[in-house]
């Protein structure tokens, strides 16, 4: 049986070396003020991504990752580098 837990939190890329590398993640509360952290740091980095992580909270495996918005460039193989496939 599962126990699920939803975490909601911005991924930030920026330019390194002609690759984009993630940054972060950052949590939030809340699903939409991901989204509201995600639009207000976009303009500062190649791009930013909000998303909501269910996680299993006693084994802490990854249910599901539900991509909330997309802003600009995003790297989504260095997000699950990120948060693991597992």
């Amino acid at each position: 049986m599962t126990n699920p837990i939803a975490h909601h939190c911005v991924v930030a890329f920026k330019r390194a070396d002609e690759k984009l590398v993630a940054m972060g993640p950052a949590e939030y509360p809340s699903a939409s003020e991901a989204e509201e952290a995600a639009k207000a740091i976009s303009s500062h980095f190649a791009g930013a991504v909000a998303l909501t992580l269910t996680k299993d909270h006693d084994s802490g495996d990854l249910l599901e990752a539900k991509v909330l918005l997309k802003l600009g460039e995003a790297d989504f193989a260095a997000l699950v580098n990120l948060f693991g496939d597992d």
